[in-house]
């Protein structure tokens, strides 16, 4: 596994969960496109999107990605099954994203 691109991806993912909107510019690009089929099954271009999610959770004192439990709950994510491929200056990150909350019910965990 490319330690490099690894590492990089986790601060990636760590800055969305914090809702750490400098840190998310810090590492996208401002061409951006995705797809979050658990969010839309269209493709999302641009930063504007997690921006707003990111705001709004923050204010709210929520995670990205967690269930809300009306309070500020503990949480983690995993990547499931990452395969990194480089071509070039290039690089594809797969993977499935675990995102662990801990509820007042138990933890409970998103794909």
């Amino acid at each position: 596994m490319d330690k490099e691109i690894h590492e990089f991806l986790l601060k990636h993912l760590q800055g969305i969960m914090e809702n750490d909107i400098s840190s998310y510019h810090a590492t996208t690009a401002e061409d951006l496109t995705l797809y979050e089929w658990w969010v839309t099954p269209h493709r999302l271009d641009g930063l504007p999107f997690h921006e707003f999610m990111m705001t709004a959770n923050d204010a709210r004192g929520s995670v990205f990605g967690a269930e809300d439990s009306g309070q500020k709950a503990k949480s983690r994510f995993d990547l499931s099954n990452l395969h990194i491929q480089r071509y070039g200056d290039t690089a594809i990150a797969s993977y499935t994203l675990l995102i662990s909350t801990a509820l007042p019910s138990g933890v409970r965990v998103a794909a």
